[in-house]
């Protein structure tokens, strides 16, 4: 590979759902989504516990 298109592969997993699902997301997007949320914590938490947090923080 060159690199050129390393930024921009993603898993066929990835590219089948909706990219806003938070089960789609990777542990560090669901970080950034759990501190703009407020949540404390959220290191500690891992990826489930996350998608969790983060909806019971939009309830």
């Amino acid at each position: 590979m060159d690199g050129k298109n390393d930024v921009h592969t993603t898993s066929k997993k990835r590219n089948e759902y909706p990219i806003d699902k938070l089960e789609n997301k990777t542990k560090i997007e669901l970080l950034a989504e759990a501190k703009n949320a407020g949540i404390k914590g959220r290191h500690q938490l891992n990826k489930n516990n996350l998608i969790h947090a983060i909806r019971n923080n939009l309830k």
